[in-house]
């Protein structure tokens, strides 16, 4: 199969990536029709124009292809859409099928539709790189809101998801906050703010993204920053408005720059309507620390990760008087958590997650 040979006008019947087959009346094996699930398709015979006999699995179909197939070939292919017919798309040797695998999954359970290029683009992206789970899921956010899949809207999404990519991208090393109780105050103040949406630092939640010539600590921003804050700026439609930008403060004499999504509703987005803030940030006393605040006019549910159990320990200790001041800024504090969790996700994987989870099989309501 060539998954090169793409026919634009053909139904999801037909197989546009490479070639598909028709399970046989007289088989009722349907093991191998899953998506994402990896067959082994041998070619037996051509039987017309287009129309194969075709061993999948070492179960007998008959088959449609767009590209010319050679009897006696046999090559892997991955299921890609199940029905009455099934979507196969063939693998090169350059692909990972592991990958592949994922990619197909995660297209069908988020009802992405992916396109020849698109998927050969991320296959080739996601093979060569150390995070393919963050290239793949970066792939398929493009492909939702209909934009082009190039290599540096797929560094950029793939960088952004990586807990650490504040520090490491730019060469830094990670951000030192002090194990004080004020210095842990100061950082939660400074993410989550007062409910009128000032900060601590006199910044509003909703201007607090700075221009990527600007400088961080004399180093410039990661080389990405400002398209992967352009990508995630782009609107999905749906009834939820969200928000990524990053908020710079001093903590402890140094200049730490938060990574920050907010969720609010798109028709009534003022303020004390409900909304949920994520935020994260790499650091060397607290490890890979994500904070996600969930408020209701000045009902505030608060729950932080981290990846270190040393950092919860600091972060539990200084709950009371984070509480506190949290309280002095004008919130009734319904709930504050402290958690372990050995894969903190950024603030940017949440907005990567709401969109792909929109309108999918697994939307979480």
């Amino acid at each position: 199969m060539n998954v090169d040979a793409v026919d634009q006008s053909a139904s999801r019947s037909v197989v546009r990536n490479g070639g598909g087959y028709e399970p046989d009346e007289t088989s009722g094996r349907r093991g191998h029709s899953a998506v994402g699930k990896l067959v082994e398709v041998t070619v037996v015979n051509k039987s017309g124009p287009g129309r194969y006999g075709v061993r999948v699995n070492g179960q007998s179909h008959s088959a449609d292809s767009t590209a010319l197939l050679q009897p006696g070939s046999t090559v892997l292919a991955v299921v890609m859409a199940a029905g009455a017919q099934l979507e196969l798309r063939a693998l090169s040797p350059d692909e990972d099928p592991q990958i592949a695998q994922t990619l197909a999954t995660l297209a069908a359970r988020h009802r992405v539709e992916l396109s020849g290029t698109a998927t050969r683009q991320i296959l080739a992206f996601a093979g060569n790189t150390d995070a393919p789970a963050a290239s793949v899921r970066a792939g398929l956010y493009l492909q939702k809101l209909g934009l082009d899949v190039t290599p540096d809207a797929l560094a950029a999404l793939s960088s952004v998801q990586q807990p650490s990519h504040d520090s490491t991208a730019s060469g830094h090393e990670a951000t030192v906050i002090p194990q004080t109780v004020n210095s842990l105050s100061h950082l939660i103040e400074a993410a989550i703010g007062a409910p009128d949406g000032s900060h601590a630092t006199g910044q509003s939640g909703t201007d607090t993204g700075f221009d990527d010539a600007k400088q961080q600590g004399g180093q410039p921003r990661p080389k990405f920053g400002g398209l992967a804050q352009e990508l995630l700026a782009l609107s999905d439609g749906g009834a939820v408005e969200y928000q990524f930008t990053s908020l710079p403060l001093m903590v402890g004499g140094k200049l730490v720059e938060l990574d920050m999504a907010l969720f609010q509703p798109r028709a009534n987005p003022a303020t004390g309507s409900p909304r949920r803030l994520v935020t994260s940030l790499n650091t060397t006393q607290l490890g890979h620390l994500r904070i996600v605040a969930q408020s209701h006019n000045e009902q505030l549910n608060v729950c932080l990760e981290s990846n270190s159990e040393r950092g919860v320990a600091l972060l539990s200790e200084a709950g009371n008087t984070m509480c506190e001041r949290l309280r002095e800024l004008g919130w009734q504090v319904e709930s504050f958590r402290c958690e372990h969790t050995n894969g903190v996700a950024s603030a940017a994987s949440d907005i990567i997650d709401h969109v792909l989870t929109n309108g999918s099989l697994d939307r979480a309501v």
